[in-house]
């Protein structure tokens, strides 16, 4: 599960192992291995996704002004505050997600602030080592130095404005289109998956409706 310690966090589970600095979110996701088979010790079924930093979360300037972390259950929690490059309390959960066709990220990024009018402005970007394309509206699938393993982004469009391809090894997603207001809190979602390459296509487009079709999750 996850591990704290200060801004410091590290995932440990039998499937996904990464580690991630809560002060600096833009960095994303590193050291990323896991097993594509639950509870295998068959080391054939182990993968690195060496080069990769997944779900990347920038926010505009010297917006990193963290208030609070916490691990609850599944989740890792973190909290960034108003500042004057981001006049929007920011509030990330990276959710496990541990099933039996994939397991990966659901990143929820919700904003609000105290102002009557602002704007979000964050950008998501995931980087691997291999190539990147778009499947479908909404699905990127991006191979890994692995060839037995891909690497799959899909969004539930809401909060999504745009989802580019840059450099052919990266993805980025643009979050929050247009203003926000007082007293309203606006929240994306992203779901990052390691799949079999062999069906990862496949895969991706069946987890691509299950995620539109699925309700809002819980947060606080």
């Amino acid at each position: 599960m996850w591990q704290l310690d200060g801004s410091k966090a590290r995932l440990e589970t039998s499937r996904l192992t990464c580690e991630l600095d809560l002060a600096w979110p833009g960095r994303g996701l590193t050291k990323l291995a896991g097993s594509l088979v639950a509870g295998s010790l068959d080391p054939s079924n182990a993968f690195s996704a060496e080069g990769a930093a997944i779900m990347q979360l920038t926010l505009p300037g010297n917006a990193t002004l963290l208030t609070d972390a916490y691990v609850r259950g599944n989740d890792l929690v973190a909290t960034y505050d108003e500042s004057a490059d981001l006049p929007c309390r920011t509030q990330v959960y990276w959710r496990i997600e541990n099933e039996s066709d994939f397991l990966g990220i659901q990143l929820i990024v919700s904003v609000q602030t105290s102002l009557l009018d602002a704007a979000p402005s964050l950008t998501v970007a995931s980087q691997v080592a291999g190539s990147v394309r778009l499947v479908e509206e909404g699905v990127a699938l991006m191979s890994l130095l692995d060839p037995n393993v891909s690497y799959v982004e899909v969004t539930d469009g809401s909060n999504v404005e745009s989802t580019i391809i840059q450099n052919n090894s990266q993805i980025t997603n643009k979050l929050f289109p247009g203003s926000l207001e007082k007293g309203v809190i606006r929240r994306a979602r992203i779901l990052g998956c390691f799949l079999s390459a062999s069906s990862a296509e496949q895969t991706a487009r069946t987890l691509h409706e299950r995620f539109v079709r699925s309700a809002p999750p819980l947060t606080t």
